[in-house]
C-alpha cells in the first residue's frame, strides 16, 4: 500500500474536464455538465482557473433557494479559489490537502496549466483496485472472491475498449 500512496495524482487524475468561462449562467454549465455526464466544471476568466462549479454547488446554492439557473451568473455560485496540486502531489499528499479543505476534488496543474481533476471518487476507487490486485496483501475468502471478480470485470472492460 506504501507505493500506492507514493504515486503521483498524475496516475489517478481524470482527463479532460470541462471548462466554461466564469461570464456565463448556470444553465449553460448545467448543460454542458449533463452533456460529459460529469459532476463538475472548472470556471475560467480569460481562460485561467477561477473557481469550480459542482452538483452541490448548483443543488444547494441555486435550486434549494429557488432561483433560476438561467439567471444566476456562475461567479455567484462557483466554489473560488479553486484549490490545486501538481501532477507529481503524491496521492497520499492529495487525500490530504482534499481533508484539510474538506473537499472532493482538487484541479491538478503542471507549468500552472490545468491538466486535470483528482476526485476522492477516483481516489477511492484506485485505492480498492490496489488493494484487490496487491497480491502481499494477505486476503480471506471475501477477499480472493472479490479480487476473483473484479479481475473478470476488468478483462471484461478491456475486451469492450
Amino acid at each position: 500500500m506504501i507505493g500506492h500512496l507514493a504515486r503521483p495524482v498524475r496516475d489517478f487524475m481524470s482527463c479532460p474536464f470541462n471548462v466554461i468561462d466564469v461570464n456565463r449562467n448556470v444553465l449553460e454549465a448545467v448543460n454542458l455538465i449533463k452533456d460529459k455526464g460529469s459532476k463538475s466544471i472548472i470556471i475560467t476568466n480569460n481562460g485561467k482557473p477561477v473557481g469550480i462549479l459542482t452538483d452541490r454547488d448548483i443543488l444547494f446554492k441555486v435550486v434549494a433557494r429557488g432561483r433560476s439557473a438561467q439567471d444566476v451568473r456562475l461567479d455567484e455560485v462557483m466554489s473560488s479559489p479553486i484549490i490545486t496540486v501538481s501532477a507529481e502531489t503524491s496521492f497520499k499528499d492529495a487525500c490530504e490537502k482534499m481533508k484539510a479543505y474538506k473537499l472532493r476534488r482538487l484541479l491538478v496543474v503542471e507549468n500552472d496549466k490545468p491538466v486535470g481533476l483528482f476526485t476522492m471518487k477516483t481516489g477511492m476507487c484506485s485505492t480498492h483496485v490496489y488493494r484487490l490486485t496487491d497480491k502481499s496483501i494477505p486476503g480471506s475468502w471475501l477477499h480472493k472472491h472479490i479480487h476473483e471478480v473484479t479481475e473478470e470485470a476488468l478483462e471484461h472492460c478491456e475486451e469492450k475498449i
